[in-house]
């Protein structure tokens, strides 16, 4: 039996909207994109956590090899924390745009 791409579309159309209705959460127990944003946040704090207890330390410098990858994971984890960042500032303020 072959699957057309219209038949596929419409199968998974009809199966979200049957997981929709048989869903035990109630709609408003759905994610937000302030749960997103604070997910973001958390995710930051995280990286964060990580910096301090890897770079701050110089733990990172305390092998051979840590020394020849330290520059680079830090600036890295460094740019990672700047990026959740800058998420979570965007979607806080598409929240605030939509809320007003």
């Amino acid at each position: 039996m072959k699957l057309t791409k219209a038949r596929l579309r419409q199968v998974i159309k009809e199966e979200n909207q049957r997981l929709l209705e048989h869903s035990d959460a109630p709609s408003n127990d759905r994610p937000s994109w302030t749960d997103l944003a604070n997910q973001v946040d958390g995710v930051s704090k995280m990286i964060n956590t990580i910096a301090d207890n890897y770079i701050t330390s110089a733990w990172l410098f305390r092998t051979d090899y840590g020394k020849d990858i330290a520059g680079d994971v830090a600036q890295n984890l460094v740019q990672l924390y700047r990026d959740a960042e800058a998420l979570s500032g965007l979607i806080r303020e598409y929240v605030e745009t939509k809320e007003e």
